[in-house]
């Protein structure tokens, strides 16, 4: 009897030193697969400008849990990348533009819309000039809109492009270099069109030389354009000629079943000194915005008219009830004196709201150059205030070494979200800012390298039919900045318990995988496990010894097949387990 115990503990030995040698093998050979990277890029201060802006190349929107950038990178590629909210990279894809001339990006409610054009430099109305491709949330193209001709020789030259949506209406508001008009020139100016989101058809456009009554200004070097809770467009131009200045409009019928009124009230909220027509007006626009009682204008403006004065940041209040110049009200937020070309100067600010009625309003410092001003960073200083209800602002607050670019920011879970990427030769991938109450993060983009099983899962080994149980499993994430960490919301697969012998069950986490072993055995029938320990042992023999003496063994027990059960089916027994 000793023996029998001798040789089970042996046996069992043995089987724990082979599932310990088989672990130590998969700690030590993970799988990886190559990166997921974010795309580079040099977006850094982009938002700022000379005389006119440029197109929009960087946005970014909340879908859910996740943040999605999306970035035209070069001349043709539009990438889209997902984000968790800690801003660790999930997926990437990139789509191809349709036509060669960028215009924009919108996330609307519903689907996503990208805005692109090509020249016309031969004055074609049959040529398209415009083309707005819906998509939906996950990119796949769902249909398009476009414009031909449109008064349009380059579109979104010298400006940009901003949407807002109302009832199934999207509304576009751009600029574009216009036809040869009866001087000779090709002169730039804005220009407004509508798409029913339904079925992608325009629905109006207005692109020809018009004046201010229809919201009209020539040139734009700057558009932006909401639609109001009351239901109004509303759209703010930088304009140097008709007007020159910052001109606010707001149409005089709601909006939303397409098509334009045809008239606009206008508000001239800040004159630029200067010649009509002179590209150079010392300014930029940074944004509109809307409150409970009215609208808000930010803008830098060289107001002294002087070409090395310094440009300070203004943001204007107009009432929904007053709509007029004299009821405007322009509150000068910095007070930046020196005309030496190393004295700071202010970027084109950015207003984020935050609520009905507050928000954050942003800028970076720059640097007058040896011209006029050439925009180019000073240092990396955020300046920022935050504002209220009537245009009311807070003292100004500074962070150090944190950037802005034309990522326009977000408001997402009680914080300003924005980011940017490194300009110049050597792009890079995106840091990503927080900003609240609290204060400011800044927070690298890391790459995942490759998973790793840490720790195997406590059972390793399954009879057919059990269901795979990962209780004990431990997954390590690498990143190419050095961190790691033990991660969770992977998913396994390779397991089928119908299958005996050793099996390789995969982890997968985003595009990376790793694996590790089990077995799966036949599930055994025992035959002499009488005492029901589920062990066929030394105790079973013992109990078959004791019914034997005590005479309560059944025939079954008749394990010699003499017809009798006695001490010689207990020896049969001792014999058979071990």
């Amino acid at each position: 009897m000793q023996k029998m115990v001798y040789k089970l503990t042996a046996v069992l030995t043995a089987l724990v030193l082979a599932v310990a040698g088989a672990l130590t093998v998969l700690l030590t050979a993970p799988f990886t697969v190559n990166a997921l990277s974010p795309a580079t890029s040099g977006n850094r201060g982009m938002h700022n400008y000379s005389r006119w802006a440029s197109t929009v190349k960087s946005y970014l929107y909340s879908d859910g849990d996740v943040l999605v950038r999306v970035e035209c990178i070069g001349v043709s590629n539009v990438i889209v990348e997902q984000y968790s909210k800690e801003f660790q990279l999930l997926s990437s894809q990139t789509l191809s533009l349709e036509l060669p001339v960028w215009g924009g990006f919108y996330a609307g409610e519903d689907a996503n819309y990208i805005i692109c054009g090509q020249t016309n430099e031969e004055e074609n109305n049959n040529k398209e000039v415009i083309r707005v491709v819906k998509y939906d949330k996950e990119f796949h193209r769902l249909g398009s809109a476009s414009l031909y001709g449109a008064n349009t020789t380059v579109p979104f030259e010298a400006g940009s492009l901003r949407c807002d949506e109302v009832n199934g209406t999207l509304y576009v508001r751009t600029c574009h270099e216009m036809y040869t008009s009866d001087d000779g020139l090709n002169h730039q100016a804005n220009m407004t069109f509508s798409v029913r989101e339904s079925d992608m058809k325009i629905m109006d456009a207005t692109y020809l030389v018009e004046y201010s009554g229809v919201g009209y200004a020539s040139h734009s070097f700057n558009q932006y354009i909401l639609v109001d809770e009351e239901g109004y467009l509303v759209a703010l131009d930088h304009g140097d000629a008709y007007p020159r200045g910052v001109v606010l409009n707001r149409s005089v019928y709601t909006a939303g079943n397409g098509e334009f009124d045809g008239i606009s009230d206008s508000v001239l909220v800040q004159y630029f000194p200067g010649a009509t027509g002179d590209n150079s007006t010392g300014a930029a626009v940074g944004g509109l915005a809307e409150t409970s009682s009215g609208y808000l204008a930010v803008y830098s403006a060289n107001t002294a008219g002087s070409g090395m004065a310094k440009r300070n940041v203004y943001l204007s209040y107009t009432p929904k009830d007053r709509f007029t110049g004299n009821a405007t009200v322009v509150t000068q937020i910095t007070d930046y004196a020196g005309t030496g070309y190393s004295d700071p100067s202010a970027g084109n600010p950015m207003i984020v709201p935050t609520g009905p009625d507050e928000g954050y309003i942003l800028w970076n410092d720059v640097l007058a150059g040896s011209s006029e001003w050439d925009g180019l960073p000073r240092n990396t200083d955020l300046h920022y205030v935050t504002y209220s209800s009537g245009g009311k602002v807070s003292s100004v607050q500074t962070v150090e070494d944190v950037w802005l670019s034309d990522c326009q920011p977000i408001f997402v879970d009680g914080k300003l979200v924005w980011y940017t990427t490194n300009s110049g030769v050597n792009q890079g991938a995106p840091t990503f800012y927080t900003l609240d109450e609290s204060g400011l993060t800044a927070t690298a983009v890391r790459s995942l390298t490759s998973i790793e099983v840490t720790s195997q899962p406590d059972k390793t080994v399954y009879l057919e039919g059990e269901k795979l149980d990962s209780t004990g499993l431990e997954v390590t994430a690498y990143y190419d900045n050095g961190t790691a960490e033990v991660i969770d919301g992977y998913t396994l697969s390779g397991f089928d318990s119908s299958r005996l012998g050793q099996q390789t069950v995969t982890v997968s986490y985003q595009g990376f995988t790793a694996s590790f072993s089990v077995t799966v055995e036949q599930e055994q029938v025992l035959l002499y496990d009488y005492n029901r320990d589920n062990v066929e042992d030394v105790l079973d023999v013992m109990w078959l010894a004791q019914r034997v003496v005590d005479g309560s063994a059944k025939p079954a027990q008749d394990l010699n097949q003499d017809a009798v059960v006695d001490v010689l089916d207990v020896m049969t027994l001792a014999k058979r387990i071990s």
